[in-house]
């Protein structure tokens, strides 16, 4: 039988990311409390910091995105 996946909204995923860098417990152990993959919350520690600001990793990765899709939304017009 297939597990069902959960989604988490960006709010949870950062919070997640906050409680880690504040708190002593290890990823592993934050991240299986709720439910979470462990994979996932290293990929939202490199995106926000403790503070839940967004890092320079986060802010390049969806310039590209942005880009393909104006100029998605150009090549039809």
């Amino acid at each position: 039988m297939l597990k069902q996946r959960t989604q988490y909204d960006d709010e949870f995923k950062k919070n997640a990311a906050k409680l880690n860098c504040a708190g002593p417990k290890p990823v592993r152990a934050v991240a299986e409390d709720p439910g979470m993959a462990v994979n996932l919350l290293y990929n939202r520690r490199k995106k926000y910091t403790a503070e839940g600001e967004k890092t320079p990793m986060a802010t390049t990765e969806q310039e590209p995105k942005a880009l393909r899709l104006e100029n998605a939304e150009l090549k039809y017009i």
